[in-house]
C-alpha cells in the first residue's frame, strides 16, 4: 500500500478523498431527506428504492464498486 501511495501524487489523492467525502455527504443528505418526509407506513416500500438509488450514487466513487 505505501509503494502505490507514494507512486501516485499527493494533489491525486486528495482529489480522491475530497470526491469520497462530497459523495458520503450527498448520499446522507439525499438519504435524511427521503426518511425524513415519509409516513412511517411507507418507509418498507421507500427504503428499497432509495437502496437502489444510493447504488446508482455509489457507481461516482473512484473505485467503481457499484452495480448496475
Amino acid at each position: 500500500m505505501t509503494e502505490f501511495a507514494s507512486a501516485v501524487p499527493a494533489c491525486v489523492l486528495l482529489a480522491v478523498l475530497a470526491d469520497i467525502v462530497v459523495l458520503l455527504t450527498v448520499v446522507a443528505i439525499v438519504a435524511r431527506a427521503v426518511v425524513a418526509k415519509a409516513r412511517p407506513e411507507d418507509l418498507q416500500h421507500i427504503l428499497p428504492g432509495l437502496g437502489q438509488v444510493l447504488a446508482a450514487l455509489a457507481l461516482f466513487l473512484p473505485w467503481k464498486r457499484g452495480t448496475r
